[in-house]
């Protein structure tokens, strides 16, 4: 490949491409392993020694693995590295960021006459990324929120109980600040009584969204998950005033979201 073609390939490349030099120390690196660096220049990683941009559990084995390219012999490896750490110490600055995972590669690359004094470097940044975590961890809590809503269900205390360890499970359980459940009459308009709850009690809070599910010229979620059977979700109490006319008492007492879930009985709500 001519050296145009190798740059052209080395700048447009997706992935970090990076050169080391036969002691150790990055040399280059192309556009997208600065900004996976967090850097804006290659002066920032120029010189650098390879190794401290790698953690500590697994430098010794990347050493040898560099060792063994150098002698010819090419490979693919995983790492966990904290390369922005590592930087931020080099230059002084605070180190917070936390590691991050990386799979690998090292290529051997000839001079003119034959003798290995430089490796190419491919990496990928395979960490999980935030949204990832977070939708995982949310994941996570609806398990074990059902697990301990099963072993509730399983020791059949009784009606009242069994709707109090529900609520009881996704406050303590789910991380939900408030949570509560109502029933709603036959009449027409169905007038909720609350008939179990759980977590931050704050009763005017209480009063108002009761007050407001059964009476007012304005909806309210909970009147809408009962008139409709459908779930109604506020991800924003405070720009969703229409459905949310308690919003200030709920802003107040540090609620932002709400979801209202009807529940059927023997084909009703």
């Amino acid at each position: 490949m001519g050296l145009d073609r190798y740059r052209i390939l080395f700048d447009l490349a997706p992935l970090c491409v990076h050169e080391i030099d036969a002691d150790g120390r990055l040399i280059a690196m192309n556009p997208a392993g600065l900004a996976m660096m967090g850097v804006a220049s290659e002066d920032a990683i120029r010189g650098r020694d390879y190794l401290t941009l790698v953690g500590r559990s697994d430098r010794d084995r990347v050493r040898r693995l560099m060792a063994n390219a150098f002698a010819g012999q090419a490979c693919a490896f995983e790492f966990c590295a904290a390369a922005s750490v590592a930087l931020a110490r080099a230059q002084g600055a605070p180190a917070t960021a936390r590691p991050r995972h990386f799979t690998s590669c090292f290529i051997p690359s000839p001079g003119a006459h034959g003798h290995i004094d430089r490796l190419i470097g491919i990496s990928q940044d395979i960490s999980p990324h935030p949204e990832a975590e977070a939708e995982l961890r949310r994941l996570n809590r609806a398990h074990a929120v059902l697990a301990r809503c099963n072993r509730s269900l399983a020791r059949a205390m009784g009606e009242r109980g069994l709707l109090n360890a529900f609520c009881t499970n996704l406050a303590e359980v789910g991380g939900y600040c408030f949570a509560w459940v109502g029933y709603a009459g036959r009449k027409h308009p169905p007038r909720v009584r609350m008939v179990a709850h759980a977590g931050q009690e704050h009763a005017d809070f209480i009063a108002e969204a009761l007050a407001w599910a059964n009476t007012g010229d304005r909806p309210s979620a909970c009147r809408m998950a009962v008139e409709s059977g459908r779930p109604v979700v506020l991800r924003d109490i405070a720009n969703e005033p229409d459905l949310a006319p308690w919003a200030d008492t709920a802003l107040c007492y540090g609620y932002r979201s709400m979801i209202a879930l009807p529940l059927r009985a023997e084909g009703t709500r």
